[in-house]
């Protein structure tokens, strides 16, 4: 039978196609378009909106919810190579997700001495090679090349570039460092991206002036007011980063870097003006270009105020600010994106995840590190849900010092921290209900005593048993709920969850949601999560509409429209 003739051909094709395949048993064609109606599904789309790409495919299973849609790991693994055998039946280009490739001699006996973690990274590669015939003797950067195209365009596997640097890497570290090895190294195709100019390429005047703003800058002085406030030592560092790009770009536009001998050398308002419109590089100011021009004017202005510019360049700055200032109305496409994941039944998943981990892990008394890790994660985000601190405040939290925990052993947790602990300085007061303060209370007691190798007051632990960090733990954070419910979640979303899920329930209510997320001003809190407002307006203004929906009505006849109308309208008045 011939493939399909349509120049775009979509799932809805497919299932056209394999439906009619009589090279296919009446059981083979209904099982694939049952796979293909099953795919489209969870992807939320109907089968005549996704192209039979396998890129197409690729990017909808990195977003699909396969867990809230009921199925199994099994049965998604079964649907996606279904889809796959679809696919190629109709005589697109691609191939299983995964193929245990037989390898020929060459590469059995290249690949044979080497250990077992080297010989794995690279036998997808060596097999796709035996596949083609090709020896090990005619890799090079271009075969290499050829086999990431085919990642791309062949395989429905995610990321493919990471798929193929693996392989690269394991050659290079293996089969072309061997003392005399004919084989080459195959070099990193991809392009390196600009990083500027290194300090060194600076005047060490310069440098010694950065350095001492960089520590002055941090100092607090308590009784200098109206003049510069102390800034954070990470703030400062990012100013000097800042710093470093706007020169870089004007030495690149041909500035000489020993011109840069001072600080004061470096604000010069006209070379200022300048810097931004190479950083802006011909694109429109607007919400995508400004937020990176006004971090570097910021800092420029910051270190101006240390370094006392003349009059008329202060002046200048502030003009050039203002210009570029970014005023961010609400919160950002990708997140309002990610939020639009959270379905009531999806929220419900969220929400129960961590007490279905426990009622998983009842039974356990004596865990492995796996299943300690495992309560870890949901011990953090049982904490988000009820208290939505942001991760690093999470990561920071210490038995001894964060924690009263109940006398006795049972009961209501509390949890504490100091204003100077906390981003916006306000302190933050929480109480964790009988569910969460037992979640908790088990894995003090039960998990993380395994993960312990060395006395700890800290609540989340790393395997060594060293106390976790905010990056590590919002990873691994971001990975479990991925893995358990198919959401893109980060912890700082759960924030903006908990704002959206109360103002729908409770709308107009900021003032509790500004108390809640620790903002210090209600503005901010409203400027945000006006969003959730808007929704929860529609929905009410949806019931009023849908009032006045006569479901009985039987169009071209029946009880007057009018009449009918009239009494549902008194009826919503009384």
């Amino acid at each position: 039978m011939a493939p399909p003739s349509t120049k775009t051909l979509t799932l809805q094709g497919l299932i056209d196609f394999v439906s009619s395949d009589e090279r296919l048993s009446p059981s083979q064609r209904a099982e694939r378009t049952s796979a293909l109606r099953s795919f489209a599904k969870v992807c939320g789309k109907h089968p005549s909106e996704i192209i039979a790409d396998p890129q197409v495919i690729r990017a909808l299973i990195d977003r699909a919810s396969w867990q809230l849609a009921g199925l199994s790991k099994q049965r998604w693994a079964n649907v996606l190579s279904l889809v796959t055998s679809a696919m190629k039946i109709a005589g697109v280009k691609v191939r299983r997700r995964r193929k245990n490739r037989k390898l020929d001699e060459t590469w059995e006996a290249l690949l044979a001495p080497l250990a077992r973690r080297d010989r794995d990274e690279l036998h997808p590669f060596a097999g796709w090679c035996s596949a083609l015939g090709i020896a090990p003797s005619e890799v090079g950067a271009v075969v290499f090349g050829r086999f990431l195209e085919h990642l791309e365009q062949e395989t429905i596997q995610r990321n493919p570039r990471e798929r193929a640097h693996v392989p690269r890497r394991a050659w290079n570290r293996t089969v072309a460092s061997i003392p005399g090895s004919p084989y080459p190294v195959i070099p990193n195709a991809e392009p390196a991206g600009w990083r500027g100019q290194q300090w060194d390429a600076f005047p060490p005047s310069l440098l010694v002036e950065i350095e001492a703003y960089k520590a002055a800058a941090v100092k607090t002085n308590f009784f200098a007011q109206g003049k510069r406030r102390a800034i954070k030592p990470i703030t400062a560092r990012n100013y000097v980063n800042n710093l470093r790009w706007y020169l870089s770009v004007l030495v690149q536009d041909g500035v000489p870097a020993e011109q840069f001998t001072s600080l004061g050398a470096c604000l010069d308002a006209v070379l200022v003006e300048r810097g931004l419109n190479l950083r802006l590089g011909g694109r429109e100011l607007d919400d995508r270009s400004t937020p990176g021009l006004s971090a570097m004017i910021t800092a420029l202005i910051n270190i101006a105020r240390y370094v006392e510019v003349p009059a008329k360049d202060a002046v200048e700055l502030k003009r050039l600010a203002d210009l570029v200032r970014h005023r961010p109305e609400g919160m950002c496409e990708r997140n309002i994106e990610r939020l639009s994941q959270f379905t009531p039944d999806a929220l419900r998943a969220l929400i129960n995840l961590p007490f279905h981990v426990e009622h998983r892990l009842a039974k356990v008394t004596k865990p492995t590190v796996r299943q300690a890790q495992e309560y870890q994660i949901a011990a953090l985000l049982a904490i988000l849900l009820y208290l939505p601190v942001r991760i690093k405040n999470a990561a920071a939290l210490d038995l001894n010092k964060h924690f009263k925990r109940p006398i006795g052993g049972s009961g209501e947790w509390q949890v504490h921290f100091e204003p100077r602990e906390v981003k916006n300085g306000v302190a933050i007061d929480g109480r964790f209900n009988d569910e969460v303060s037992t979640l908790l209370a088990r894995y003090v007691e039960v998990f993380r005593p395994v993960l312990l190798t060395t006395a700890t007051s800290k609540l989340f632990v790393s395997q060594n048993g060293t106390e976790k960090g905010s990056h590590a733990l919002g990873s691994q954070f971001s990975g479990f709920i991925k893995r358990e419910i198919g959401l893109s979640v980060n912890p700082h979303l759960m924030r903006h969850l908990a704002a959206f899920a109360y103002l729908e329930a409770n709308p107009g209510d900021f003032e509790s949601v500004r108390q809640m997320l620790g903002h210090k001003d209600v503005a901010t809190t409203v400027k945000f999560y006006s969003g959730a407002n808007t929704r929860a307006a529609l929905k009410r203004y949806d019931m009023v509409v849908s009032a006045y929906r006569d479901r009985q009505r039987t169009y071209g006849g029946g009880q007057n429209v009018l009449a009918r109308a009239a009494e549902r309208e008194r009826e919503v008045m009384l």
